[in-house]
């Protein structure tokens, strides 16, 4: 069955190039596909140049995380497919990994990696779909991830860095929820996909190396927190997503005051607090209009 790999790139222009370079330094005959959302920094460019035989895809915008992701998943014929972050590198026999046990259980809508660091500690694989309860406790650090052991097959979700679709759960799944400008759509989509009968999946013998946040932007927090609050509204309740974005406004604010005094009104973590601070007070008031 056919696999490729589909990546998302948005001004990580040497991130990208040594990503796909990583993944035909172990199989140079690899379906490559890659959405461009309107870089500014030569990726694209760059990217013809040196491996041409990529497929290349490019926005003249950019529409955000999941809009990208669903271009290539609604282009690309193959019947499984890697949304891998550019930021990822899948270690040797990860993704063969990932795609033979997919094509051994046609259930699993989706599977995903163990994900570590640089020096291999792990950072996550799976976890429960998020109560307001349980991202209160995520934000305050009063909560531990779930550890995991062996193959688990009927996992809740799995992390977006690096995970394989079935392009028929997609079909009928649907494509991710634009609504999402980054964060939290592959909890969205694996909520709905459960719900349709499908399995989610977690194999922790394949390893993918993330740099976490590599990718990002200044206004990631705030597109992180943004994406929280919608989906307790979407999946569970408007009061609960008013009590997650009354409380992530107040931390932020918290935040943004200890690091303007610390590090000046300028610093680029000062202001991803208050980008989160404007974007949360937003969704709070929003609740009720």
């Amino acid at each position: 069955m056919s696999l490729a790999i589909c990546i998302v790139n948005w001004n990580t222009r040497d991130l990208l190039i040594d990503g796909v370079r990583h993944l035909f330094e172990e199989d140079p005959s690899r379906s490559v596909w890659v959405l461009d959302n309107g870089s500014t920094d030569g990726s694209a460019a760059r990217l013809a140049e040196v491996y041409p035989q990529v497929h290349l895809v490019e926005s003249s915008e950019n529409r955000g995380f999941a809009a990208g992701v669903n271009q290539l998943l609604e282009q690309c014929p193959a019947d499984y497919l890697l949304v891998l972050n550019t930021d990822a590198r899948p270690e040797p026999g990860a993704i063969t990994t990932l795609h033979d046990y997919m094509a051994g259980h046609l259930w699993v809508a989706a599977a995903g990696p163990r994900l570590v660091d640089a020096q291999g500690r792990w950072l996550g694989c799976h976890d429960r779909f998020p109560t307001v309860g349980q991202e209160l406790a995520n934000v305050l650090g009063l909560r531990r991830s779930r550890a995991h052991d062996g193959v688990r097959s009927k996992v809740d979700w799995i992390e977006g860095a690096g995970m394989m679709l079935s392009g028929l759960a997609v079909r009928e799944v649907g494509l991710l929820d634009t609504g999402y400008f980054m964060y939290n759509e592959e909890v969205d989509w694996c909520q709905r996909a459960r719900t349709l009968g499908w399995q989610i999946a977690c194999l922790p013998d394949a390893r993918v190396v993330h740099y976490v946040g590599k990718s990002g932007s200044i206004r990631r927090r705030a597109q992180l927190c943004s994406s929280k609050i919608r989906y307790q509204r979407l999946h569970g309740s408007r009061l609960g997503a008013a009590a997650l974005a009354a409380t992530l406004v107040l931390l932020n604010a918290g935040l943004w005051l200890a690091y303007s005094i610390r590090a000046g009104w300028r610093a680029d973590r000062t202001r991803s607090h208050a980008y989160a601070v404007a974007v949360c007070a937003r969704q709070l008031t929003g609740q009720w209009l």
